[in-house]
């Protein structure tokens, strides 16, 4: 038994000893020029410009020196940015317009020049809403309210649109709840862009007429915990409800954003997770533009 416990050992001493360390030279990636511009109606433009780094590099990425230039493409007038800072230029007389496209220029000495456009959504206003509270319970078992909304589609054109909740709870017997609420629908219009979450959404199934989105949302029973604690009852909620109509480029952006989120958590698909959608010419990044187009305010 000695014997064969001896070979044993002598065994792993060879196979030790027959190791070779190899050095395997990782290459650095492709540097690339970065553009990011999400523009907003009646706000200026804002235009971010970098490049992209190696994990391990701990050089800025931000480009002080480029020249980015902004073109209303119906005017043909120009503007050129001011450097602001981390990355950041900011146009000095340029307001972005609804329903104006812009095409944004950008000019460096060490990364290439780089272009795109994108046109700013048209204006689109609540036609009529209802609300009503604890109008049911959540899938998670919280007391919901529920808001519903009517938005007017305009025939003709392709649009798109997203909903945000928000909702404030000032009190002075205990503290501020100031938050954007996770709200969910089961109709069938955003059932259709993957579940009862989406918060972005396409007319495709009611182009050109009026649709009726059912918005659910909880407080987290913030009722029942402020009373249990303080006493208090009847607690005044501010509801805010924000449309914004969206451009098909920051449409597929987000959705891209949310399928890349989701594939970090996934074992089938976070060693080659979707690729976030880009549109800028010789540079990675987005062009899109938004419009907040209306809002809706409830004391309750």
């Amino acid at each position: 038994m000695i014997k064969i416990k001896s070979i044993f050992f002598l065994f792993i001493i060879v196979l030790l000893s027959c190791e070779k360390e190899t050095e395997l030279s990782i290459p650095e990636p492709e540097t690339n020029l970065v553009v990011n511009t999400i523009l907003q109606a009646n706000k200026v433009i804002k235009v971010y410009v970098a490049h992209s780094i190696y994990s391990l590099d701990t050089t800025s990425m931000y480009i002080t020196k480029a020249i980015v230039v902004a073109t209303d493409s119906i005017t043909n007038n120009s503007d050129t940015l001011n450097y602001s800072s981390n990355g950041i230029y900011i146009s000095s007389n340029m307001n972005c317009e609804a329903g104006k496209t812009y095409k944004i220029s950008v000019y460096t000495s060490s990364y290439g020049n780089a272009t795109s456009s994108t046109k700013v959504p048209s204006t689109t206003k609540f036609s009529g809403h209802s609300f009503m509270k604890n109008a049911g319970t959540s899938p998670d078992g919280f007391k919901t309210n529920l808001l519903s909304v009517n938005i007017p589609d305009s025939p003709g054109e392709e649009n798109f649109y997203m909903l945000f909740i928000h909702c404030l709870l000032d009190t002075l017997i205990g503290p501020t709840v100031d938050y954007t609420s996770a709200w969910y629908s089961y109709s069938p219009i955003i059932i259709a862009e993957g579940d009862e979450y989406e918060k972005t959404f396409s007319d495709k199934l009611f182009a050109g007429d009026t649709a009726v989105i059912p918005m659910y949302f909880h407080m987290w029973d913030l009722d029942y915990w402020y009373s249990i604690i303080y006493g208090a009852t009847n607690l005044p909620f501010t509801l805010n409800c924000y449309l914004f109509t969206i451009n098909k480029s920051y449409y597929d952006y987000f959705k891209s954003y949310l399928s890349y989120n989701e594939a970090i958590d996934d074992i089938w698909q976070m060693n080659s997770p979707p690729i976030i959608y880009t549109n800028i010419d010789n540079a990675l990044g987005i062009c899109a533009a938004v419009n907040l187009s209306d809002s809706i305010h409830i004391d309750f």
